[in-house]
């Protein structure tokens, strides 16, 4: 089973985006299942950093066509994923919000976790959603048991 790990990147630091994937990505990947954290795609070196598009780009003096070509990796992981694990705790969450939709449209079963109820107060989010918890550790280890 592979589980997509989404949740709000860009305009964050790297530890609020980042340590709560990793963390999860070093648990399930533990219980046996594969992992896609889009996390791989920034340095490390910008820990204690806002994270932006333009900064990893210029960091990692990527292509041009950088963001292009991520779009299109992505949307082949959530194709070959059978869960994704959102991280609602974030109020503006474009991209994030883009995998939900995507992901539901495909079948792929949807687990998400927030303490914040704004988001999932909109329909659109509340019913993409299979299944809500309010933290982290609940959702991960409902995935786990699948």
């Amino acid at each position: 089973m592979k589980v997509y790990l989404a949740g709000k990147i860009e305009g964050i630091t790297y530890e609020e985006a980042f340590d709560w994937r990793n963390e999860a990505e070093d648990i399930l990947v533990r219980a046996g299942k594969d992992v896609y954290n889009p996390g791989r795609h920034v340095p490390k070196e910008m820990k204690g950093q806002i994270i932006t598009r333009e900064n990893v780009e210029q960091f990692r003096k990527l292509s041009p066509n950088f963001s292009k070509e991520l779009y299109y990796q992505d949307l082949e992981h959530l194709k070959e994923s059978q869960v994704i694990l959102v991280n609602l705790g974030w109020r503006s969450m474009t991209g994030t919000l883009f995998e939900l939709g995507y992901g539901r449209r495909g079948g792929t079963m949807v687990v998400g976790f927030s303490a914040d109820p704004y988001l999932i107060q909109h329909p659109f989010v509340r019913y993409s959603i299979d299944i809500l918890y309010d933290s982290f550790k609940p959702a991960l280890k409902y995935i786990i048991e699948l």
